[in-house]
This record gives C-alpha cells, structure tokens and sequence, in this order.
C-alpha cells in the first residue's frame, strides 16, 4: 500500500498544480467576500458562543476559568480550552480589525496550517508533491471546507493539531528523537483540549501508522523498538487522556455552582454527546446524515463517492485499499459521537478528511494506460460537483445580506445601555448572539429551563446577574408561557424588571430599556 508511483503521469502533475490553484483562490475569495460580515450564519449559536469567550479574554479575562457571560452569573462556563479564543484576541488586538474579521482569519489560518501538515503526511508516506498539492486542492475545493474554514469556529484549530499530531507521529516512528516525542504529547493534548470530538479518529491513525512500521519492518519481538519508536506514540495519546481527563473534571467543577451551566456538565450531556444505539441503527441517520448531507457538502454528492469506489476497482487492490481504509475512519465519528454528527453538519469537518483523501489517491493510483484517463475523468467528475454544489448552496449563504437579522437590529437598539449591567433575554434559547453583538452581560434563559430554575430567576434575580443591575430585558417568542406552572412566573418576571422602562418593538422581539 505504498503512495509511490514511480511512473507518474505529466498530465496528473499538471491537473494536481491546477486543481491546487484553483482550491486557493477559491477558499481566498470566500474569505475576502465574507472578510466583514457579521458571523450570523450557520449554527450562528456556536459561532458567537465563540466569539463572546474571545471578546471577554480580550478584555482581560482569565485564560483557565475563561468567561462566556450568557446565561448569567458566575459567568465562567468553560467548555473547550479557549487555545483559538486566545489567538484570536491577541490578533484582534495586534492588527487593530474587528474580532469577527479576526476569528475569521485565524480560522483560516489554521485550515492553511492543517493543509501544511496533510501535504507533508503524504509526502513522509512516500508521496510526491504533486500527489500532496492534488488532495490538498481537493480539500480547498470541498464546500465543507470553503465553508466552515472562514467561520468563527475551532474546527480548524483543532483538525491542524490532530493532523500535525499524526504528522509528528510518522516522524518518530520513521526516526525517533526526543523533540518528535515531546511534539506528539503537546499535540495530541492540544488537539483533544480544543475539540475532544475531533482528536480520537486521528489517534486511531498514529495506531494504524505504527502497526504498519511493525508489519513492514520490525519484529514483534524487538523491544529496542517498541521502547524507542512505538511507546512515545501510545504514551503521546495516554497523555492527552489524562489531560483531558483534568481539564473536564475542572470545567465541570465550574459549572456545578452555576444555575443553569450544571446542566452542562460531562454527565449531563453524555446522551447528547453519543447519542442512542437507536440512533445508529437508524436508517434515516444512514440516509441523510452519512450517506446524504455530508457527501454533498464534502464531494458535491453521493454520487463522486460511489464514483470514486467503482474507479479504484477498475484501478487495483491498492487504490481500492485505501479508499476501503478512509471511509472506515470516516465512518467511525458517526459511530462514536453519533448525536453530535447527527445534530451538527460542522463536526464532518474532521472525518470528512479521509474521503476527500481517498479520491487524491485512487486518482494518483491509476499510473498508466487507459487507466489515467479514467482517473482524470473521476476527478473532473468530484471537482464539478464540488463547484457545483459551493455555487449552488454555500455561496448564496455566504454573501447574502445580514444587516436586517434581529440580533444586529437589537445591537443597535441596545446602544447606549450601562455597559456595566446585565441583559435578561427570553426567546433565543441560550445562544450568545445578543450578549456578543451588544458586548453585554446577559442571562439568556435557556429553552431548557426548569421551573424551579424559571422561579429562581423570578425570586433571586441578582444571584442571575452576579449583583449587577439588569439594565434592560429582551422578550421574543418562547414557549415559556405556554406552560401553565412558567406562564405566571413570567408575568411576574416581566412585571418587575421592565418597571419604568420604556418598550420598542425590535423584528419579532420586544426591548424594554
């Protein structure tokens, strides 16, 4: 299964540089037409949850104990290790842009960083760099990644870890030295740190990288090399487990004592994390999610995959070795974390990586013959309904306009409020948008909320806003008062604290301030 052709064809080296190109200039332009437009796309809920940690570490916060002021005091509510949060507000502070505009570079700086460490896999794999520019153009030219690489997201922070983490971990297996040790156990911590979801599939890799050295060059029996090249890898991953392992027995002793956040607890959102065995049993989830949604979104279609599979066994064993190894790993995430991949079209954003791979490699396979025009006619095929799909679907969603949404409506109807005190808003479930365009405070009340905690809100308002005066309130619709125990709590919630405050209407929401 070696990545070697040593008869490569002219014309795949020519097409690998174009598709490359074509990938850049492609995932530039996305960022240059969305560079200063507000982050009120999709999932816009994670994208300012984000943002408000970044915003808050600017002003001074603390980096550990990180503030993310949404659902009220004490305002720490750590998720993720802020690693992308911090790195974007030291960039908005250094270049003087706007934090959107940061998150957004430094999201994709990370992608180009990622796309640095994949071309030198294949390149350590015994690859040429014409096959690395040919996945790394795939990749730029994915919908997936023209998309979700400009987001204020940690997607990409936490892919170019776990990528860089199996860069480092050919490295040493191929020659072992102190700094490649040391390299995989940061790595691997950061990568888990910043997105726990996204590392494991990737630790699975390094497994697989050094079961191969074993079965291509070492005895079973040789524990010179066991000691020296293969258990700085397991211990790299044993590390991040237990790094992991520390960071989530403090984050959620942070959230405990806070009101709402103790429902966010690692044992709370165990089921919405792994989601059910109905769930992966299911032939929706099958249809729609694995096979549907994310082929679209990665290769244009379900059809390029399928294309791609019917060509490597046209190509021989080894082409289609490697795309039967991808679409294992890419399965596997949907296996494991099978709600959040269910719920979230972003988290792909890390297995998709495998099937786009998969294609460089069936294509680069086909060495000679009739075989190479097969395999540029597959990739004119994956790379169409690549563009295809960004003209038809992402792009629209990128550039349409998003001046008028309500969360920018309401920014601007916000100004001039205390900045020192706090907003209380219904109806935007616990997103973080209004609290991160208004750079306020807020106790967002979540869709979630019990009564007891619905009641808490009525009898001990200043426990919600850590003592700090709530300075203005935001109702839009909900589903509060169609319950009959909530319906009167919130009367009362309201009479109190819009008293003597003046009421506008705001789209579909109402701000007394």
């Amino acid at each position: 299964m070696s990545l070697h052709a040593p008869q490569e064809s002219p014309t795949l080296r020519a097409v690998a540089v174009v598709v490359f190109v074509a990938g850049l200039l492609l995932s530039v332009a996305a960022v240059q037409q969305t560079w200063n437009g507000p982050i009120l796309e999709a999932h816009s809920f994670r994208q300012t949850q984000t943002a408000l940690t970044a915003y808050w570490l600017h002003q001074g916060g603390p980096f550990f104990a990180y503030q993310t002021p949404v659902l009220g005091a004490p305002w720490v509510l750590p998720f993720e290790l802020p690693v992308y949060q911090l790195v974007v507000a030291k960039v908005h502070g250094a270049l003087g842009i706007p934090l959107d505009a940061a998150g957004r570079l430094v999201s994709w700086g990370f992608f180009l960083l990622m796309l640095w460490q994949l071309g030198a896999i294949v390149r350590k794999l015994g690859g040429s760099r014409h096959l690395a520019l040919l996945v790394c153009g795939l990749v730029l030219l994915s919908p997936m990644y023209v998309f979700w690489s400009r987001t204020f997201m940690i997607e990409s922070t936490a892919l170019f870890f776990s990528v860089a983490f199996v860069s480092t971990a050919i490295s040493h297996v191929q020659a072992p030295r102190v700094w490649t040790a040391v390299a995989m156990s940061v790595l691997a911590s950061l990568a888990a740190l910043v997105k726990v979801t996204t590392f494991p599939v990737f630790g699975l890799v390094a497994g697989l990288v050094v079961l191969w050295d074993l079965r291509q060059r070492a005895n079973w029996r040789d524990a010179r090399r066991w000691l020296g090249r293969y258990a700085p890898v397991a211990l790299a991953g044993l590390f991040a487990v237990v790094v992991v392992a520390l960071w989530v027995r403090y984050s959620d002793a942070q959230k405990v004592d806070h009101p709402f956040g103790k429902n966010l607890t690692a044992d709370k959102l165990r089921p919405w994390n792994y989601g059910t065995m109905a769930q992966r049993t299911s032939p929706v989830f099958w249809r729609d999610a694995v096979f549907g949604r994310t082929l679209q979104e990665t290769l244009g279609g379900a059809w390029p995959l399928w294309a791609t599979f019917i060509a490597a066994l046209a190509i021989g064993r080894a082409a289609l070795a490697w795309a039967a190894l991808a679409l294992v790993l890419y399965l596997i995430p949907y296996l494991v974390f099978t709600n959040l991949h269910w719920i979230h079209n972003y988290y792909q954003y890390a297995n998709a990586l495998f099937l786009l791979s998969a294609v460089g490699l069936v294509v680069w396979l086909a060495r000679a013959g009739w075989r190479r025009y097969l395999a540029l006619a597959l990739l004119a095929f994956v790379v169409g309904s690549q563009v295809l799909h960004t003209a038809r679907v992402e792009w629209p969603q990128m550039v349409a306009s998003k001046d008028k949404t309500d969360t920018l409506l309401l920014r601007q109807a916000l100004r001039g409020v205390p900045e020192d005190g706090v907003l209380l808003i219904f109806g935007f479930d616990f997103s973080s948008e209004v609290a991160y365009y208004a750079q306020r405070r807020a106790i967002t009340v979540p869709g979630w909320t019990s009564v007891e905690q619905l009641r808490s809100v009525r009898t001990q308002p200043q426990l919600h806003a850590g003592g700090l005066p709530i300075v203005a309130v935001i109702e839009c619709p909900h589903g509060f008062r169609n319950n009959p125990e909530m319906a009167p709590l919130m009367d009362a919630i309201m009479a109190e604290h819009t008293r003597g405050k003046r009421s506008s209407s705001v789209g579909i929401c109402t701000l007394w301030r």
